[in-house]
């Protein structure tokens, strides 16, 4: 733009002192066609020569074709001119056109490779919150194991220290030893009995949180299936969309 605008600076100072030459030059002829008619009157009445008006109005005539040639040849030259200005500064446009459109392509190229890595960050960080769920939920079973380990040795060793009280009654009560041992036997099969109760319950128990645990893990899978595909058709719907605006400004 700064280019063409000096160029038109210039066409106007050359137009300018176009016009002034040609009319200092038609003052000059002028001025020597009123010469040449004031000097050559006295001589009329001698003889008859070429008019000076006509030489010089030939001279001037000449002298005008000329400059409208010259005129002509310099607005032929400036219409060229301007059509090379015009076609460097097309050109100058296309090619900022096409920075432009590199630089908005490498842009949403940019903004695609940083959507992607944000994708992929979360799905690590999602994966790393499945992973230190399962962890957790795995040591809560083991620290669930182990306590229930451990209770079952406490009752058989409090079961193991009633026997012994019971045998030792037993040995000191020998005159009862029949009534005891029938005692002693009905009550060992209740505590037999409520063992396998208090077992079959703990077993249900155990069984009933694993179900939970398995069922759980497999709704935050599908959970985190869901919530991927769901992203998925987000990012493609605008992508779609980029598309759609893109080939709207082409």
């Amino acid at each position: 733009m700064q280019l063409a605008r000096n160029a038109n600076y210039q066409d106007i100072v050359a137009t300018v002192g176009a016009v002034a030459i040609h009319a200092i030059v038609l003052l000059f002829l002028l001025l020597n066609l009123n010469i040449t008619t004031s000097a050559s009157r006295p001589e009329r009445a001698e003889i008859e020569p070429i008019p000076a008006e006509v030489v010089d109005e030939v001279a001037i005539r000449e002298e005008l074709e000329r400059l409208a040639a010259e005129e002509r040849r310099r607005q032929r030259e400036e219409t060229e001119r301007q059509a090379r200005l015009a076609r460097a500064e097309r050109e100058a446009r296309v090619a900022e056109e096409r920075r432009q459109a590199e630089i908005r392509r490498q842009q949403q190229e940019e903004a695609r490779r940083e959507a992607a890595e944000e994708a992929r960050q979360r799905v690590a960080e999602e994966d790393a919150k499945r992973q230190a769920i399962a962890e957790e939920a795995r040591q809560r079973a083991a620290a669930e194991a182990k306590r229930e380990a451990a209770e079952e040795a406490r009752q058989r060793a409090v079961e193991t220290r009633r026997q012994a009280e019971v045998e030792a009654k037993r040995e000191a009560a020998e005159a009862v030893r029949r009534q005891a041992e029938l005692e002693a036997k009905r009550e060992t099969a209740e505590a037999a009995k409520r063992q396998a109760t208090e077992q079959a319950k703990r077993e249900a128990a155990e069984e009933a949180r694993r179900q939970a645990a398995v069922e759980a893990k497999r709704e935050a899978a599908t959970e985190v299936r869901r919530q991927a595909a769901i992203e998925a058709k987000r990012e493609a719907a605008i992508e779609a969309k980029r598309e759609a605006a893109e080939e709207a400004r082409q």
